[in-house]
């Protein structure tokens, strides 16, 4: 789901840098004369290219292996061979640009889906959206609109409870194929890889403190 803005931003381009080890990438932002609203929500995202992956890089049709219940597991030769499904989802990356970037450090990149918000019908409500923006539901995380010129997107949930992986040279193959695509900025990449963590470090105590009174 694409949503567009009907207020036209600035054709002068911005340059941005930032940094791939200690390669600079330069990154051509086209909004120079924001009004408030705009620059708030474009600050998220630039817009890059090319094989080289960061943490926070989102991609769109991108393959997901969901394996049935009842797959036969282990196999022998009298098993009947099975098709495995294989989705298309939308993604993006929570590996560390660092390992990514090592080479040899990764031979397999970490994706969460992501989802357009307007299709979750479980945040149809404002309260559940409240509750979605400010955090307090640790599975999903919510980004921000994108208004880049060209390139509008609606808010977008990322579940974290469907991690996968794909190898790396595959990602790298998707990321020459699909062009120009979304990348978080700082800070909002490390708020993602953030929430990632405080997902699955969660603890839960068999016995708590009681509450003062």
């Amino acid at each position: 789901m694409f949503h567009s803005d009907p207020r036209r931003l600035s054709e002068s381009p911005r340059v941005c840098v930032t940094w791939a080890g200690t390669n600079p990438q330069i990154l051509i932002l086209r909004n120079t004369s924001w009004i408030d609203a705009m620059a708030s929500e474009s600050s998220w995202y630039a817009l890059t290219q090319g094989e080289v992956l960061e943490q926070g890089d989102v991609f769109f049709n991108v393959p997901l292996v969901e394996l049935p219940t009842d797959f036969p597991w282990p196999q022998d030769e009298e098993t009947e061979i099975q098709q495995i499904p294989i989705h298309s989802v939308d993604a993006i990356i929570v590996s560390q640009t660092c390992d990514l970037q090592q080479p040899g450090k990764l031979d397999f990149v970490t994706l969460c889906p992501l989802y357009w918000l307007e299709e979750r019908p479980e945040f149809s409500s404002k309260e559940r959206r409240n509750a979605l923006r400010q955090g307090r539901i640790l599975r999903y995380h919510l980004l921000n609109r994108c208004l880049l010129e060209g390139h509008p997107y609606g808010f977008m949930v990322v579940d974290f409870a469907i991690p996968f992986c794909l190898p790396i040279e595959l990602t790298r193959r998707l990321a020459r194929k699909q062009g120009h695509r979304l990348r978080l900025l700082p800070p909002y990449k490390e708020h993602l890889s953030q929430s990632f963590a405080r997902f699955f470090m969660r603890v839960g105590l068999p016995s708590d403190i009681p509450e003062f009174k």
